[in-house]
């Protein structure tokens, strides 16, 4: 009976799928951007906060929680200008 309660009690093992990159919220419009894009160095894993792999460019919206909010065509107009001039 003991070993029956301590198999029981055993954590389970679960394998963790990879996140397929998701659109960027608010991205209408703006087709083909990716959010959280994993790039690994060689001691660790970064995360991009939005990327748009045609011209490989990363837009990092740390601390526009509110801006995004607020005022997202404003942001996604400054994202699409910007996207005009590197392409």
């Amino acid at each position: 009976m003991a070993s029956h309660v301590a198999r029981a009690a055993s954590p389970l093992r679960r394998t963790r799928r990879r996140a397929r990159p998701r659109a960027a919220p608010g991205s209408r419009g703006i087709p083909g951007l990716r959010r959280q894009v994993p790039v690994r160095t060689r001691k660790r894993t970064v995360y991009l906060d939005v990327f748009d792999p045609t011209t490989r460019t990363n837009f990092e919206l740390d601390g526009a929680h509110d801006r995004l909010t607020r005022s997202p065509d404003e942001v996604r107009a400054e994202v699409s200008a910007i996207l005009t001039a590197v392409a």
